[in-house]
């Protein structure tokens, strides 16, 4: 079974994890997202997340994510590297969504790709959820409530998708439709007068 080597060096680390817990757990005796740094969190692309320390808050990214859309969004999570690992997720301090349970039979499997595409294609192996989001601005908390048996850290990938806000035009207002048609009719009326006076002199001379 193979980790990223990014992931084993935190593992290793081991007075960077026994700190870490700690945060962990003050972090679990207050609010998800007080006093900790936030990271955007970018369209169109997988991201991953990880933990270190067993079920609780996610500890990479620790703070959480931040994003904003200006149209209809969707966000998909879905596990990766050991099947068994479940998924809360909190928008702006409410918990919006708990990934799927994952078949029983391939709990403990190491089937892992690494590639966030690849597990959500065969995302019915894995703890997986999708979310509909409207227009507005997010904190988004990631929680572990389940972990993979025997296995106290992992990670899993995110992906937030969004439209962009059609552009507002500007409709005239039927007032100024009007306006504009009796400045258009006065305008000919004056533009024939003249023409008429013009030729009436041409006819004189």
């Amino acid at each position: 079974m193979r980790f990223p080597d990014r992931l084993l060096d935190r593992v290793r680390d081991r007075s960077r994890g026994a700190l870490l817990a700690a945060a962990l757990t003050l972090a679990a005796a207050a609010p998800l997202s007080a006093a900790r740094a936030q990271l955007p969190l970018t369209t169109g692309s997988w991201q991953p997340f990880a933990w270190y320390d067993g079920a609780g808050p996610v500890g990479d990214p620790f703070g959480g994510y931040t994003f904003t859309i200006t149209g209809p969004g969707t966000l998909r999570v879905v596990d990766t590297d050991v099947i068994g690992d479940v998924f809360q997720l909190f928008l702006n301090g409410t918990l919006r969504l708990t990934t799927s349970a994952p078949p029983s039979d391939y709990v403990g499997m190491g089937l892992g790709t690494y590639d966030g595409d690849i597990e959500w294609t065969y995302r019915d192996y894995w703890s997986f959820g999708e979310l509909a989001l409207d227009p507005g601005t997010y904190q988004l908390d990631l929680v572990v409530q389940e972990t993979a048996p025997g296995w106290d850290y992992g990670q899993a990938w995110i992906r937030l998708d969004a439209e962009e806000a059609p552009p507002t035009s500007t409709v005239p207002e039927p007032a100024s439709v009007t306006l504009l048609a009796t400045g258009l009719l006065a305008a000919a009326l004056v533009g024939r007068r003249r023409t008429r006076a013009a030729q009436r002199a041409a006819q004189e001379a």
